[in-house]
């Protein structure tokens, strides 16, 4: 199986909507923020991660030759078309054929390049269980379970920047294969292009594949490791892989600027005190 040629980012932000696309994306600065989602292919998941990694466009280069060098190694059992973590993780689909020495040899060589790659994460948790105890009126309120993890991955996105980089504008990407996510990061976009409390660093957004990308490659291996990581944190009966992801990924962890937020019991019970106290909603 050949390798899949990849976009660069300037291909990828012309498939998208908004002021990085057209006549106008030479007029500024950018921030790319890559994001995907992890969580069980269940009526009701019981954790939902969705994280990624922003960085200016040259920090992205960098790690998109770095990547790509790593999974395009001929000393691999086989050539990737693209690294995905549960993939890698289970030994199924184009890992199927390699042994676990391989598969946790390049699992720890992607987690370094991500530690060199100075990319800031970020990222967003949601235990459902307590969404689901919340009443019906404030489940209503709050759309559904995938709608605070992505919302929340663009607040905060678009909140550092205007901090840290007030002068520049977000790019932001999510993976299109992964239709919950995707569907919510569409509809969140679209309030916050039209929201001038938000869309003045807003540069745009787009959808693409991560075959095609391999930021999203890299947002995929942070969403996959923080599902596994919150998963066993919070049941801790969740049986153990046979694949030990936890010590590069706590490494990768101890090594990244993050920043976040779980949304567990207390930390709903926050935000819902704050919309019973702003709407009424019970």
């Amino acid at each position: 199986m050949c390798a899949r040629s990849q976009l660069s980012i300037d291909d990828m932000a012309f498939m998208g909507h908004g002021r990085f696309t057209g006549a106008g994306r030479e007029v500024m600065a950018v921030i790319w923020g890559f994001f995907d989602g992890s969580y069980e292919r269940e009526e009701k998941p019981s954790v939902i991660a969705v994280c990624g990694f922003i960085a200016p466009k040259e920090y992205w280069i960098r790690l998109t030759e770095r990547w790509a060098l790593a999974i395009l190694n001929p000393e691999l059992p086989s050539v990737l078309r693209r690294f995905h973590a549960f993939d890698c993780v289970h030994g199924i689909e184009e890992f199927a054929s390699w042994n676990l020495a391989d598969r946790l040899a390049l699992w720890g060589d992607l987690v370094g390049i991500l530690i060199d790659s100075e990319l800031a994460a970020v990222g967003s948790v949601l235990i459902c269980e307590h969404f689901y105890a919340l009443s019906d009126a404030m489940q209503k309120r709050l759309r559904n379970p995938y709608h605070l993890p992505v919302e929340m991955c663009i607040q905060s996105t678009l909140t550092k920047v205007r901090t840290e980089l007030p002068e520049e504008h977000v790019g932001l990407f999510f993976d299109n294969e992964n239709r919950p996510i995707a569907d919510e990061s569409h509809i969140r976009y679209g309030l916050y292009s039209q929201d001038p409390n938000w869309n003045s660093n807003l540069a745009g957004f787009a959808q693409v594949s991560s075959y095609d990308a391999v930021p999203l490659q890299a947002a995929d291996l942070l969403a996959y490791g923080s599902f596994r990581w919150h998963k066993k944190a919070f049941y801790p009966d969740t049986p153990d892989l046979d694949f030990p992801i936890m010590p590069a990924f706590g490494r990768l962890l101890a090594n990244v600027e993050a920043c976040g937020v779980v949304y567990e019991e207390k930390a709903l019970a926050a935000l819902t005190s704050q919309i019973t106290e702003r709407e009424g909603i019970r």
